[in-house]
């Protein structure tokens, strides 16, 4: 077995084994097939080391151990280094998002912070971002702040509710344009 042969099956038996922790409320199925695209990408020299992908999916596990106990400082690091693994935007927009939702819910709430990283997120592709961007761009309307570049409101919570795959965000989506 080569070295990328040995990165691949020590990734597998992690998430097998549970010593890799869900990502974004992702069930052990999901998580599998995440990991699953990951190597296919690998395979189809979509990236360019198995190293980067695992290395950035224990990076966001860290960071979610750190957030799930109160320690932000570490959370947001281990977040940003997420982001910088690579180059690949599908894999560090798992960061972004996650720094997003660290400013969003949790240090002060600094709203603008949130709004920089879920347009990085939504820019590189995750989904999940636009009910959270969407619900700042409600309140950056309220407060008529002026000069920002906004998507359309009704435009992010459609695509949360039709492509977002954490299902807490889906549903909270759709119950917003039921209203």
């Amino acid at each position: 077995m080569d070295k990328l042969q040995l990165e691949i099956q020590k990734g597998l038996d992690d998430v097998k084994n549970g010593r890799v922790y869900s990502i974004s409320e992702l069930s052990q199925e999901q998580l599998k097939q995440e990991i699953q695209k990951g190597l296919d990408d690998i395979k189809n020299g979509r990236v360019h080391k198995a190293s980067d992908v695992f290395t950035i999916l224990k990076l966001i596990a860290k960071g979610d151990i750190c957030a799930e106990n109160n320690d932000f400082e570490n959370a947001e690091k281990f977040y940003r280094e997420s982001t910088m693994v690579c180059k690949d935007r599908k894999l560090t927009a798992e960061g972004f998002y996650k720094l997003g939702l660290l400013y969003y819910k949790f240090k002060r709430p600094e709203i603008l912070y949130s709004k920089l990283y879920f347009e990085l997120a939504l820019e590189y592709g995750e989904k999940n971002a636009s009910y959270y961007l969407a619900t700042i761009y409600e309140w950056i309307n309220k407060k008529k702040i002026t000069n920002l570049n906004l998507y359309d409101i009704d435009y992010l919570y459609t695509l949360a509710a039709e492509e977002a795959t954490d299902e807490n965000v889906r549903k909270l989506a759709l119950e917003r344009n039921n209203k």
